[in-house]
């Protein structure tokens, strides 16, 4: 009989059972990483970190319960597999029970698009800073955070275009996944830049400079993913012009030989 993470759907206990319960599970489906740092310290650190939701208050003791478990096993494993924490945290709480058990049990692992777009319309988890900052012009933290989304989005655009990572048979296939993947997370930031704009209380000049930059920068990242696009495509086309053209010299190159050997022996038969 196989191991189905639901058989949880009633736990509910502190931290240290927590943990012992996560270590069960996380044998079971085989997760990455040592189990043996799954303890009650780990635990409240990824509650610290926004990746576990805070447990419920029972006098003074902390109750978590299967979605703390769910969270908690989800986080572990794209941690371990090497996703930024710090990314994982508000793709994490986008989720909901369905499908964390998903991601537990098939070990789904999210694609870099998935990860800033989550981030963004989520606003990110807050850290450890930021959960104690009282700050009087909170627009102005949630327009920091867009400005660092906007690297991570650079950082994504690099990464993904490597040509060194496409192989000539599903170049043109990758590059137009990416384009679509892309064109979808510069909606979401379009679209959550236009409710920050609406409902921020800061001056409206400046809220229309950051949107008019950002989407500049958007199309300019379009136009660039394109003319690589085209650029690999027409590459790939002379590659294989080159190739059919050594072939041919090559097949010619095997006539001439095969010929000069039919010569060489009918010469040997007559002087033979």
């Amino acid at each position: 009989m196989g191991f189905y993470i639901n058989q949880y759907q009633g736990f509910s206990g502190n931290a240290v059972d927590m943990a012992a319960v996560a270590t069960q599970c996380a044998q079971f489906i085989q997760m990455p990483g040592d189990l043996d740092k799954i303890n009650e310290r780990l635990v409240r650190y990824y509650v610290t970190e926004g990746l576990v939701e805070r447990p419920k208050r029972i006098g003074r003791d902390a109750e978590y319960g299967y979605l703390h478990l769910l969270q908690f096993l989800a986080g572990r494993f794209l941690v371990e597999v090497g996703f930024p924490m710090q990314k994982v945290a508000p793709y994490l709480s986008g989720l909901n029970e369905a499908q964390l058990e998903s991601l537990v049990m098939n070990k789904t692992k999210p694609n870099m698009a998935e990860l800033l777009v989550a981030s963004f319309q989520n606003g990110g988890r807050p850290s450890r800073q930021e959960d104690s900052l009282n700050s009087p012009m909170p627009k102005v933290v949630a327009m920091q955070r867009i400005r660092t989304e906007a690297v991570d989005l650079q950082s994504f655009e690099a990464r993904m275009i490597d040509p060194v990572q496409l192989s000539s048979a599903s170049a043109r296939d990758s590059m137009d996944k990416l384009q679509e993947q892309f064109s979808y997370l510069g909606d979401s930031i379009k679209a959550g830049l236009a409710e920050l704009a609406n409902a921020s209380h800061l001056q409206a000049n400046a809220s229309q400079e950051s949107m008019n930059k950002m989407q500049w920068e958007l199309e300019r990242m379009r136009k660039e993913m394109t003319l690589e696009r085209e650029r690999w495509c027409a590459q790939m086309d002379s590659e294989r012009k080159e190739q059919r053209a050594v072939l041919e010299q090559q097949t010619q190159l095997n006539q001439e030989l095969i010929k000069a050997l039919i010569e060489a022996q009918s010469k040997g038969k007559q002087n033979g």
